[in-house]
């Protein structure tokens, strides 16, 4: 099977170009173990140039993005060790790209049968795996330095501690969980040196391991006399490099908020208000419950007045806690303010119903109402039993 792509109208280097044919080599190797049902128990990538051979064995990220971008592609659908190089008099694929007679394209011709050193063992083939050290799109010496720390501190459980803050910006974030979602597909990209990985699946260990790393990152913050400013907290390093605080009370903290220790976050740190945002947009309620929420891993000085902050500019906070319009009371009626003996102006009303015990026949029960009678001038109040309503509102 073969293909064969043109080359861009816009000028190319020709190890560009050769790097372009490796990747649909690649590409190529994947739709035919794709078609065929045949289980392969070896395959061989050979190519011309040397130069793309040795680009191959060496990590993408040491390229600048055009060749980085493709070697990552490579190193994805094949083994670096699988790559060989040979003479162009022993590339058959050549033959798409320059003249060719008709005879040379026959049944028994090279190009449907490959080259004689095919029938040949393996250690007689005319292959190589030399590498040259002189290559170009290499990232500079200055600029590799940078990226370095970051992928040599991949670990299988985790990173040691990366500058996050040289790759992700905390200002351009306004969402707690989008902050964890991003570090974590950053990181699942520098485990496996390909860009392909930022479209993995975000599990929930995985946002932990980017929150640890935050935490870490921002306590770099705390000048070196932590321990004597924080002295009172019993702040100590646990073995994940984090500052830790409450290890005085630990046995008081599992028995009744099923926690050992705290977590320190500095109070002004962007990171730490996304997460108090976080908590209080959860249910937008109080001061208190929020804070219980943050005091079930980390420890915040001077939280209740970040929290109060957060709660005052939360528009929805301010419509759920909007005042009802009051009713406004009529005016005052003239019996309400002349001058009158007690009782001359009073107002009635009923309550009830009630069951009592009939006065002559103790045995039996009737029904009763309870009447209240107020002086609308000395507000004094007088409260008796109406019997039989019939009889009372006659009277």
């Amino acid at each position: 099977m073969a293909k064969s792509r043109m080359a861009p109208a816009k000028q190319t280097s020709i190890p560009r170009i050769e790097l372009y044919a490796a990747v649909l080599s690649c590409r190529l190797r994947m739709k035919i173990k794709q078609e065929l049902e045949w289980h392969f128990e070896r395959v061989i990538h050979i190519v011309d140039s040397e130069i793309v051979r040795a680009q191959i064995q060496k990590d993408s990220h040491k390229f600048k993005s055009f060749v980085g971008t493709r070697i990552a592609e490579i190193q994805s659908k094949s083994d670096p060790k699988e790559w060989w190089w040979t003479t162009s008099k022993h590339n058959p694929a050549d033959m798409l790209t320059r003249s060719t007679e008709i005879k040379l394209l026959t049944g028994e011709s090279t190009w449907q049968k490959g080259p004689e050193f095919f029938k040949l063992p393996l250690e007689s083939w005319p292959i190589s795996q030399t590498d040259k050290t002189d290559l170009p799109d290499r990232i500079d010496e200055g600029e590799n330095n940078k990226c370095t720390p970051i992928i040599n501190n991949v670990t299988h459980g985790g990173l040691s501690q990366p500058n996050l803050t040289a790759i992700i910006q905390l200002q351009r974030f306004s969402s707690y969980v989008k902050l964890l979602r991003v570090t974590s597909r950053v990181l699942a990209s520098i485990r496996s040196k390909s860009f392909r990985a930022i479209g993995n699946h975000v599990n929930s260990s995985d946002m932990q391991v980017a929150e640890k790393l935050w935490v870490r990152e921002i306590q770099k913050e705390f000048s070196k006399n932590w321990q004597t400013r924080f002295s009172r907290l019993g702040p100590t390093i646990n073995n994940e490099g984090i500052i830790i605080v409450g290890s005085r009370m630990k046995h008081w903290l599992k028995q009744n908020w099923n926690s050992e220790v705290y977590m320190l976050l500095p109070p002004t740190n962007r990171f730490t208000y996304l997460y108090l945002s976080h908590l209080h947009g959860i249910d937008h309620s109080g001061v208190d419950t929020t804070i219980s929420k943050l005091q079930r891993k980390f420890w915040v000085p001077g939280a209740r007045r970040i929290v109060k902050s957060l709660k005052y500019k939360c528009v929805i906070c301010k419509k759920l806690s909007r005042k009802v319009e009051g009713q406004k009371m009529g005016e005052l009626v003239e019996e309400r303010l002349r001058p009158s003996p007690p009782f001359c102006h009073t107002a009635c009303d009923m309550f009830g119903p009630f069951k009592i015990r009939d006065a002559v026949k103790r045995r039996t029960f009737g029904k009763a109402f309870g009447i209240i009678f107020n002086c609308m001038s000395t507000r004094s109040m007088y409260i008796d039993l109406v019997e039989g309503m019939i009889h009372r509102a006659c009277c």
